[in-house]
C-alpha cells in the first residue's frame, strides 16, 4: 500500500491545516467543510467513510508536486497518489515520482487557479485530453520524460493562456505542431524535442516573448530560415537538429533575428549557401550547420566580422565547394572551426595557421582550440606556423586531403592518408 503521510510542512496532512486567503483552509469557499479523518492513503474521509479525490476538493490549488515514490515496489496512477497535493506555496515537482496512467482531464478542467503542472520523468502514457483548454492561470506545463503519445491537442492553447514555459520533450507525440501555439503570447520557452512530430513548423513570428525554441530529434520538414518573419525576433536559441528541414538560408532571416545566440540545424537537408550575414551577426555565438546539403559559403562583405560574437562554426559533412572562407580567420572570438568532410579546394589560409599555432590572444584574436579540415581537397604547402606546431596544443586535422607534403610526423596529418593524386583537382593554392 501507500506510506502514511507525515504531519509536516511537506505532507498532505499539513495541507489540510494550511489556512487559505479567506482563513477557512485550502478548499474553495464554494466547497463545504468536510470534517473527518485521514485515511491510510492520505485521502480525506468523511464521517460516513466516503473517500474524496484530493484534487477535486481543492479547486484553488496553484501547484502539483507529487512526493517521490521511487522506493515503493508498485507504481500508482496519479489519481491514487497518497500525497498528491502539497501546500499551496509549493510550485514545482522536482524529481521522478513513479506515477503512471493517463493524465485525467479533471486535472486541467477543475483547477482554474493552477499555475504549475510538472510531471517530469514519470510513466504517464496515452493521449493528452482533447477538448480541454489549459487553465488561464497556468504558467508552467512540464510533461517531459513520459510516454505520452498521439497528437498534441490544439484545444490546449488559447489566446487567454498565460503559459510561460511549455515542455513536452522526450515523449512519443506524433502529428504536426498545432498552429494554435502561436497564440501563446506570453510563452518564453518551448521544448518539443525527442518526439515524432511531422510537418512544417508553424509560423511563430507573433510570439514576441519566445526566447528558446527546441524542436530537435523529430521528423519536421519544410524551410525554417528561408524568409524573415517565420520566427519571432526575440529568440535567443533556435535548436532544430536531427529533423528533415530543407530549403535555403536567407541573409534577411538572420537580420530578422538580431538577438539569436545559438542556431543549431545539424543533420537536416538544408541547401544553398551559408550567407555571409551569419558571420557578421551581432549576437550569434554558435553556428551549427553540419550534416546538411549546403553547397557554398559566402564571404562576409560588410564590416561586421570584427564585432562578431561567434565562438563556434560547424559546417562539417556538407557538399561545400570553393576555397576556405577567409573571414573565419578574422572573427576575433572564434575558437572552434569545423569544415571537415566537404569539397573545399586551395590552400590553408595563413590566418588559420597563425591562430591554430597561437597560445594566447594575438592582435585581438583568440587562438583556435579546434580546427578540423580533414576530408577535403586542400592542396599546396603547409604554412610555416603549422609545421612548427607541437602536439598538445590546438586540435588540428588535415588528414584525407590533397596535401602531398603532409607526412605523418606532423600530428595533424595523422589518420586517413592523403588522397591519391589522380583524385585531386589541379592545385591552385
Amino acid at each position: 500500500g501507500f506510506c502514511r503521510p507525515r504531519a509536516d510542512a511537506n505532507g498532505a496532512a499539513a495541507l489540510a491545516r494550511a489556512p487559505a486567503r479567506g482563513g477557512r483552509g485550502v478548499a474553495s469557499r464554494s466547497q463545504p467543510h468536510l470534517p473527518g479523518r485521514r485515511g491510510r492513503a492520505g485521502v480525506a474521509e468523511s464521517r460516513r467513510g466516503r473517500r474524496h479525490h484530493p484534487v477535486l476538493l481543492l479547486p484553488r490549488l496553484v501547484g502539483l508536486r507529487p512526493r517521490p515514490l521511487r522506493r515503493l515496489p508498485l507504481r500508482r496512477p496519479l489519481q491514487h497518489a497518497p500525497q498528491l497535493v502539497p501546500p499551496a506555496r509549493r510550485r514545482r515537482l522536482p524529481r521522478p515520482a513513479g506515477y503512471s496512467g493517463t493524465l485525467p482531464a479533471a486535472v486541467l478542467a477543475s483547477l482554474p487557479f493552477l499555475q504549475t503542472l510538472s510531471l517530469r520523468g514519470n510513466s504517464f502514457h496515452g493521449a493528452l485530453p482533447a477538448g480541454v483548454a489549459l487553465p488561464p492561470s497556468l504558467r508552467v506545463l512540464v510533461l517531459s520524460g513520459n510516454d505520452f503519445s498521439g497528437e498534441i491537442p490544439a484545444s490546449l492553447f488559447t489566446p487567454a493562456s498565460s503559459l510561460d514555459e511549455l515542455d513536452l520533450s522526450r515523449n512519443a507525440f506524433t502529428g504536426a505542431i498545432p498552429p494554435q501555439v502561436a497564440s501563446l503570447g506570453a510563452l518564453t520557452r518551448m521544448e518539443l524535442q525527442h518526439n515524432r512530430l511531422t510537418g512544417n513548423l508553424p509560423s511563430m513570428g507573433k510570439m514576441r516573448s519566445l526566447v528558446h525554441l527546441d524542436v530537435s530529434d523529430n521528423q519536421l520538414t519544410g524551410p525554417l530560415l528561408d524568409a524573415p518573419g517565420r520566427l519571432p525576433p526575440t529568440l535567443l536559441a533556435v535548436v532544430a537538429r536531427d529533423n528533415r528541414l530543407s530549403g535555403p538560408l536567407q541573409a534577411a532571416a538572420f537580420h530578422a533575428l538580431p538577438e539569436m545566440q545559438v542556431l543549431d540545424l545539424t543533420n537536416n537537408a538544408v541547401t544553398g549557401a551559408v550567407p555571409g550575414a551569419a558571420f557578421e551577426h551581432p549576437a550569434l555565438a554558435q553556428l551549427r550547420l553540419g550534416s546538411n546539403q549546403l553547397g557554398t559559403v559566402e564571404e562576409a562583405s560588410g564590416g561586421g566580422v570584427a564585432s562578431s560574437q561567434l565562438l563556434e562554426v560547424d559546417l562539417s559533412g556538407n557538399k561545400i565547394t570553393g576555397r576556405l572562407p577567409r573571414c573565419l580567420g578574422a572573427i576575433p572570438r572564434l575558437r572552434t572551426v569545423g569544415l571537415d568532410r566537404n569539397r573545399f579546394v586551395g590552400g590553408v589560409p595563413k590566418q588559420y595557421a597563425v591562430r591554430a599555432a597561437a597560445v594566447e590572444v594575438v592582435d585581438g584574436k583568440a587562438p583556435f582550440a579546434r580546427l578540423m579540415l580533414q576530408g577535403n581537397y586542400l592542396c599546396g604547402g603547409l604554412p610555416r606556423e603549422l609545421r612548427q606546431m607541437k602536439d598538445g596544443g590546438a586540435m588540428v586535422s588535415l588528414a584525407d586531403n590533397c596535401l602531398l607534403k603532409c607526412p605523418h610526423k606532423f600530428f595533424f596529418c595523422q589518420g586517413p592518408p592523403q588522397k591519391n593524386r589522380a583524385a585531386c583537382p589541379k592545385c591552385e593554392p
